[in-house]
């Protein structure tokens, strides 16, 4: 049985806290879709009460047009890439533009990692698409500079449920 969200709204907003070599880099605050799997899915990861969250992750890979995160941080302190909702099928497609956030690899629906897009991008639609950052894209800015060119000094140090 899958773990139920009890949400009244088909949006929500998160936060994320974001930091580089231990200094904080800022918040973002992100537009969840939680009538959307990957979004649902976004959603427990970064409220973090099933056991499994987004606090203490890393991101992985950066180019020019996007930002990725490929794992969660489990209970035990162990990374994974596993979804937690069987029911990941999507139907939402969109141009992917600057702030919004998919499924990572971009397109992918079997995973619990995210994308972030730091650019607009013109090649089509991509499937999957469950939020955008609404504040704090100058966090992202940083993040995509030449300023960190190893993704593994940049983690999520807080996350949750923005009221």
């Amino acid at each position: 049985m899958e773990p139920e969200l009890s949400l009244t709204s088909a949006t929500t907003t998160v936060f994320m806290d974001i930091a580089a070599r231990g200094e904080s880099l800022g918040r973002m605050y992100i537009k969840v879709f939680t009538n959307r799997p990957h979004g649902q899915q976004f959603l427990m990861l970064a409220r973090g009460t099933e056991g499994p969250t987004f606090k203490g992750a890393i991101f992985n890979y950066k180019e020019h047009d996007c930002i990725e995160l490929w794992h969660y941080v489990m209970e035990n302190g162990s990374l994974s890439n596993a979804p937690l909702l069987t029911t990941l099928k999507e139907e939402h497609y969109e141009a992917p533009a600057r702030g919004m956030l998919f499924p990572c690899p971009l397109g992918s629906i079997d995973k619990a990692s995210f994308t972030i897009m730091t650019k607009d991008w013109d090649l089509g639609l991509m499937p999957g698409y469950f939020g955008n950052i609404v504040e704090g894209m100058n966090v992202i800015d940083i993040i995509a500079s030449d300023m960190y060119d190893d993704m593994n000094q940049i983690m999520i140090t807080d996350c949750g449920m923005y009221n």
